[in-house]
């Protein structure tokens, strides 16, 4: 492949800062990912087996749009290559557009089997690495930048969310004043994160490297302090490229942030009205936003066992029937999820392998 040379404003890092450290080939079998598919479906089953219905299967398939469920689908098909060309964007052309695919391909894969609280994009940046043979230090560079993005898209939500929630029910009933409470603090504080993270990247980074320093100045924290403080190193070397793009630049990103996210909204909303007319819009499509944004601090891989119990929580009727509950959650999960770990699967697996033979064949 040949590389166009770049500029300072054009490299997103120096390709000799620090990398995360290269995982394990076993750590991407199918065994780990069929774990988070397996946890999944038995919420799945069991959320079914509660809000069974005597004839509410042979209904669905018998109201069921298939165009619809179609269209979910090819609302995920043209995520993937909206991220793809973002990734392309963001490395100002340095990636090309199949290997950007790929790589959208490979950390939604990366994020499926990866705790959401912690996220895959730092092992997806080292497989992108490998696939396109560029450094990982480089890669880092522009997944941070799609990271900071979508942290600039998560504060637009919120603000989105909470306004909406003046004017529709976002929380259900079922949670309470207490519950409503916590979910509101936790968006307020998702928003505040988000801008603090934006703000010390592109104004003052020395806020957050103070911060980060006080924080790991505690007596059980101080043992990686070291460590942390390389890391805040490199990402300060990043983020003083980043503060070199122009306005137009960040803007584009952030429109192919919110792109990636409304596709997600809208899958969904695309699986319920197959089978079901959707009596308030607004008050649905409000209530997945929460739902996603919730999801993020889940402890499960992918947030797997934890979004399905929350669409049984936050998608009671009249906005699905009972008995339409577990067949539309199958329906989107399979979508969203088991196809988005079985492609990545694949192609990982491909890039795993490529680079094993291709180690093996130097060896010998």
């Amino acid at each position: 492949m040949t590389e166009r040379s770049a500029s300072k404003e054009d490299q997103l890092l120096p390709t000799t800062a620090a990398a995360p450290r290269e995982p394990e080939s076993s750590s991407f079998t199918g065994k780990r990912a069929l774990v988070p598919i397996l946890l999944s479906l038995g919420v799945l089953f069991l959320i079914g087996w509660i809000t069974w219905q005597p004839g509410a299967l042979s209904e669905f398939l018998r109201v069921v749009n298939v165009w619809l469920i179609l269209g979910a689908a090819l609302l995920l098909t043209m995520r993937v290559f909206v991220g793809g060309y973002r990734l392309r964007y963001s490395s100002h052309g340095q990636l090309t557009y199949p290997a950007a695919v790929r790589g959208q391909a490979i950390w939604d894969f990366a994020s499926s089997v990866t705790p959401s609280i912690i996220g895959g994009a730092p092992v997806a940046a080292i497989l992108i690495a490998r696939d396109d043979k560029r450094p990982v230090g480089e890669v880092t560079a522009i997944m941070l930048f799609a990271m900071l993005m979508d942290q600039i898209w998560f504060a637009i939500a919120v603000f989105i969310l909470l306004t909406a929630s003046i004017f529709v029910d976002v929380y259900p009933d079922q949670v309470g004043a207490i519950g409503a409470g916590f979910f509101t603090a936790y968006f307020i504080a998702m928003m505040a994160w988000a801008s603090l993270f934006a703000y010390s990247t592109l104004v003052r980074p020395e806020l957050l490297q103070s911060l980060v320093k006080r924080l790991f100045r505690l007596k059980w924290l101080r043992r990686f302090n070291h460590r942390v403080e390389g890391e805040m190193g490199n990402w300060n070397a990043r983020a003083k490229i980043l503060r070199s793009q122009p306005l137009r630049f960040y803007l584009v990103g952030i429109i192919f942030a919110a792109l990636a996210w409304i596709f997600r909204y809208m899958t969904l909303f695309l699986v319920v009205s197959s089978v079901h007319r959707i009596p308030d819009a607004v008050q649905f499509i409000a209530r997945t936003m929460a739902m996603m944004h919730l999801a993020l601090i889940l402890p499960t891989p992918g947030g797997a066992g934890g979004i399905e119990g929350m669409y049984a929580l936050f998608f009671t009727e009249p906005l699905i029937p009972g008995g339409f509950l577990a067949p539309t959650l199958l329906v989107w999960r399979f979508l969203a999820y088991y196809v988005t770990i079985g492609v990545g699967l694949a192609i990982t697996t491909h890039v795993l392998d490529r680079r094993k033979g291709t180690d093996d064949g130097s060896k010998s």
